[in-house]
């Protein structure tokens, strides 16, 4: 066995078979749970998602009550579960090829050889792109650099030196079946963030006598509810600047995964901004676009003429999504349902949704592809059905059992569901699908007029 080689995905399986049938965890009910959750979550490529609140509630099934700061209960098990893994490790273990452990202060497994050189954890990415552990210092480094660059790593031309893949068999078919052309294009695809309208907060020792950019100053009632969710330690003066080049976090997350995806079959990712897109785009690049209409004034002209659009209304901008022809059992929408607006308590879940649109492109040869969460929670969560084999293989059933002659690629839209508790997508549910093969492709003149019109 080569040492440098980080365990696949089918040893680390094995090897978590082997922990949960173990002395050690024999009789430990919760600390099985908990460890076969977190590490599935890492293998699927989801261990962006983990973190306390997650694993209290669909682990150890605390209610909508819950808080991880009143309640240790996580806190608590990820200790036992350390000191379990020791022991194992320490004993039956001992000559185990692969060892599984949790970090301490961390939630996402850490799968590596028994000689230590091969660290690794599958952090935000399909499940077989590995990401190597570091030290805590650079650790930070990266996080602040996903956190503020990863819209510029995906413009800079993401490239696989590696042969596309071979034909997938098992879970990996529904993601064929589901992008079929797009893995096998060599153009790849160009991801379009969405540009959303914000106020930065610039919090500020002393007062700016001449900002060098267009600030003002917070008025009173704006401070006060600041103060309430951000910590402004001795600062005194809290400025708002105008920007719209924010990328939301939920489509960042979202992009990466898509990226891992086609870069793992061989093509090549761009990026760009749905402020800088043009209609020259849609003909020359297989586009996939992110976010909500309010943000990326793209979505409403593409969408104008299928059965499930975007739109928003009332005082509070409420979001929703319009389901033109509802198949009985739907409703003719889809919005945000917070939880007061379901009989609960504020803290309790909300219910989110997103719209996935496969839809024709402008021109034969081009692709075209819609991910608008009505929050960037939700969009995040709707790109696991595209990327993720068992979600893909959910989202696969629902198309066939829509259109059960059909063939060839697939032009549908989907609606998705999901539960969100403290900006974080929980489970997701496929509430609705459309599908055609004669759905006509966008004009470019109408795309044209509308976007210039905005």
């Amino acid at each position: 066995m080569v040492k440098d080689v980080a365990p696949s995905v089918e040893e680390v399986r094995a090897e978590l078979e082997k922990v949960l049938k173990s002395e050690a965890f024999s009789r430990a009910d919760r600390s099985q749970k908990f460890l076969q959750y977190v590490c599935e979550l890492t293998l699927k490529g989801e261990s962006s998602r983990i973190n306390q609140y997650l694993i209290g509630f669909e682990v150890f099934g605390r209610g909508p009550e819950y808080s991880t700061g009143e309640d240790s209960l996580v806190r608590r098990q990820a200790h036992v579960l350390r000191q379990r893994l020791e022991s194992y490790y320490a004993g039956e273990g001992r000559s185990d090829p692969v060892r599984i452990s949790l970090p301490l202060g961390h939630y996402v497994p850490v799968f590596e050889r028994q000689d230590g050189l091969s660290a690794i954890s599958y952090q935000a990415l399909p499940a077989r792109t590995a990401l190597v552990r570091f030290g805590p210092k650079l650790a930070v480094a990266l996080l602040l650099g996903l956190s503020c660059g990863v819209a510029g790593w995906i413009i800079g031309r993401s490239e696989n030196t590696s042969a596309p893949r071979s034909e997938p068999s098992g879970q990996d078919a529904a993601i064929r079946e589901i992008w079929g052309d797009w893995l096998d294009d060599p153009v790849g695809a160009t991801i379009c963030f969405s540009n959303s309208m914000a106020a930065v907060v610039n919090p500020q020792a002393e007062p700016l006598t001449s900002p060098r950019l267009p600030r003002w100053l917070a008025d009173a009632e704006a401070e006060r509810c600041l103060r309430q969710i951000f910590i402004f330690p001795s600062l005194k003066y809290i400025y708002l600047t105008p920007n719209e080049v924010n990328t939301k976090m939920g489509e960042a997350i979202g992009a990466v995964r898509v990226a891992g995806l086609l870069t793992s079959w061989g093509r090549t990712v761009n990026g760009t901004e749905s402020r800088l897109l043009t209609w020259q785009h849609f003909r020359e690049q297989n586009m996939v676009l992110l976010g909500h209409n309010e943000h990326n004034r793209w979505i409403d002209p593409l969408l104008t003429q299928y059965p499930l659009r975007l739109g928003q209304r009332g005082e509070r901008a409420r979001r929703y999504i319009l389901n033109v022809s509802p198949n009985p059992g739907e409703p003719s929408e889809y919005q945000v349902r917070y939880p007061e607006d379901r009989g609960g308590p504020k803290i309790g879940a909300t219910l989110e949704y997103a719209l996935i649109s496969m839809i024709p492109s402008l021109v034969p040869h081009r692709k075209l592809l819609l991910i608008n969460g009505l929050d960037t929670q939700a969009t995040q969560m709707a790109v696991g059905f595209l990327v993720d084999p068992q979600s893909a293989q959910t989202l696969v059933g629902r198309l066939q059992a829509s259109a059960p002659r059909h063939t060839g690629p697939w032009y549908f839209q989907a609606v998705i569901e999901t539960d969100v508790r403290d900006k974080v997508p929980l489970a997701g549910r496929v509430v609705a699908v459309r599908c055609s093969d004669s759905w006509p492709r966008p004009r470019e003149a109408d795309i044209r007029s509308d976007v210039i019109s905005r």
